[in-house]
């Protein structure tokens, strides 16, 4: 990326955005925020991913409703007629709904290996399946 540079008092200054002034990137990308806005139910995914591992499943579930509706309704405005492509969000492979499903999973499969692998009575043979159900749980989810 070019910096188009000022002459502010005889020294350069960068442009806006590339406050390290290397003319490569800009803030954002240097701390790693995407190049596209966030949706708003990649938003509330995260904060539901949160609350699931730590154990707030009341409020997880309140969280998984709101997603569902939010992504229902973002669905709807990409599809209405008249839409251009400057209305349509940048998506994923899958749908929030489907990753929050996936991260529950996920959760659930460690949870249970956490507790085979604590228990004294777990045989080997549990906790190492166990472990490889939490391993594929894990894939799914980063992989969709």
């Amino acid at each position: 990326m070019a910096t188009q540079a000022k002459q502010i008092s005889g020294a350069l200054a960068p442009a806006p955005g590339d406050i390290w002034g290397d003319g490569e990137r800009t803030c954002d990308q240097r701390y790693g925020k995407p190049q596209f806005d966030r949706r708003l139910s990649d938003k509330i995914l995260s904060v539901y991913n949160h609350a699931y591992a730590a154990d707030e499943v009341e409020l997880a579930n309140k969280l998984r409703v709101l997603l569902e509706e939010t992504e229902s309704r973002e669905i709807a405005h990409c599809e209405r007629p008249g839409a251009s492509v400057l209305d349509m969000p940048v998506r994923r492979n899958s749908s929030a709904v489907r990753q929050a499903r996936l991260w529950t999973q996920f959760v659930d499969a460690r949870q249970g290996y956490i507790s085979l692998s604590i228990r004294a009575k777990s045989s080997a043979e549990q906790v190492k399946s166990a472990y490889d159900g939490m391993r594929t749980s894990y894939t799914r989810w980063t992989v969709s």
